[in-house]
């Protein structure tokens, strides 16, 4: 079965080894690679599990950043399908938006622990419009992020309210809507027009309550990933093949919403 994934990170060489220490020591340990973080260590992962394409979802932590990562994606590898990087706290994010619709990339990262901003602010919804109106994916993190933070930032209900206020803002939610928040997920998200990744779930998210929650939520708004190189790809998929969903859900779970989420 073919296999996209929707949730992946990767950076360049020269700061890989720093970067994947550095969120492992911000976690405290909470989360050990499965991976160097590499371009070169994700293909062989995808490889070795049969996966076709990885998203890779870049962070612009600081505004500063927001540029440098755009300008330096990786475009011309049939293999990583990259998204861009936008900060609402940059000065510039009118033009950065159109800096990458203009490059043709499908989607962009938003990660509101990391970055410091409440997703629901109404300050950032002309930000939001914006980029709406640009065509782009929004793929958030959502929940609980191991580290030194808040964990208030992006919250299942938030969804709700910037879906309210920016109703074409095509909204993947990841971590399955709100990772370690699953009754929050299932009482606000669940059934929505709002899409969720299986990013990082499996260790957390009981099978059981994962199939219900996605029968209910709607097989075609679930995406599978991955979030390597934090999750064994393996792991990732292997809790998919086996739940109880049937293969029809599994093909949908695994490239079908993806080819038409991002081809549409």
């Amino acid at each position: 079965m073919k296999i996209i994934d929707m949730h992946g990170h990767f950076f360049p060489d020269a700061l890989a080894k720093r970067a994947v220490q550095t969120v492992a020591d911000m976690c405290g340990g909470e989360i050990l690679p499965a991976l160097d973080g590499t371009l070169a260590d994700l293909i062989r992962g995808m490889d070795r599990f049969g996966i076709s394409q990885t998203v890779n979802l870049p962070v612009a932590t600081k505004p500063e950043s927001v540029m440098p990562i755009n300008s330096g994606l990786l475009l011309d590898n049939n293999r990583i399908i990259s998204f861009g990087a936008l900060s609402p706290y940059s000065p510039t994010w009118e033009s950065d938006i159109d800096f990458v619709a203009s490059i043709g990339v499908k989607g962009i990262k938003l990660h509101p622990e990391y970055q410091g901003f409440y997703m629901n602010d109404p300050a950032y919804f002309p930000f939001y419009q914006k980029i709406a109106d640009a065509g782009l994916i929004t793929l958030f993190h959502a929940g609980y992020d191991p580290g030194p933070f808040s964990r208030d930032h992006a919250l299942p209900q938030m969804f709700l309210e910037l879906k309210a206020a920016v109703p074409n803002l095509t909204i993947i939610a990841g971590h399955f809507g709100g990772l370690m928040m699953w009754n929050d997920v299932e009482k606000y998200l669940v059934g929505s027009d709002i899409y969720f990744d299986t990013a990082a779930i499996a260790d957390f998210l009981p099978q059981e309550q994962f199939v219900r929650m996605t029968l209910l939520h709607g097989t075609e708004k679930v995406l599978f990933g991955s979030d390597t190189p934090w999750e064994d790809q393996g792991k990732a998929i292997r809790y998919i093949v086996e739940s109880s969903l049937d293969d029809t859900a599994k093909e949908a779970l695994f490239h079908k919403n993806a080819e038409r989420l991002l081809n549409g």
